[in-house]
């Protein structure tokens, strides 16, 4: 890949021989397929992920969708962009307006499939003026009842 963030393509090569490797075994009938080669090179790519200390499997998802999509990013610079107050104006503005933000730093099919936005309203308790943000998200945990 020609992305300069991420591991370099890595990551994304190792992912694409690890589907490769796995559709091969299933034409050959294995029901089972040792996934070592991505492993290895995820965990020199990812150190917390190193060694046999137990990981979440939300964490793993979320740190492996962030690492491929910066490994596939077509985006040249990510410089920083600072937006302005919402100011009174209405919430879908404000949020296109981040969104595009976000888009020009993340240029990649992995943040176009799995990327999404979450607004979130401060309220003070003493005026009751509400401040409203938009952020983009790879994941999003959701607490289960």
């Amino acid at each position: 890949t020609s992305s300069s963030w991420g591991s370099g393509g890595k990551l994304a090569v190792a992912f694409s021989e690890l589907m490769a490797s796995v559709a091969n075994a299933q034409e050959r009938g294995a029901l089972v397929h040792a996934p070592r080669a991505f492993v290895r090179v995820f965990t020199e790519v990812m150190h917390e992920f190193a060694g046999w200390a137990q990981q979440d499997a939300q964490e793993f998802l979320s740190v492996f969708l962030s690492g491929l999509s910066d490994d596939v990013n077509r985006a040249k610079d990510k410089p920083y962009v600072e937006l302005p107050d919402a100011e009174g104006r209405p919430d879908v503005a404000v949020a296109r307006e981040t969104w595009a933000a976000h888009c020009r730093r993340e240029r990649s099919a992995v943040a176009a499939l799995f990327s999404g936005q979450l607004k979130s309203v401060l309220r003070c308790a003493v005026c009751g003026r509400e401040a409203a943000t938009f952020d983009p998200f790879m994941s999003l945990q959701v607490p289960l009842p």
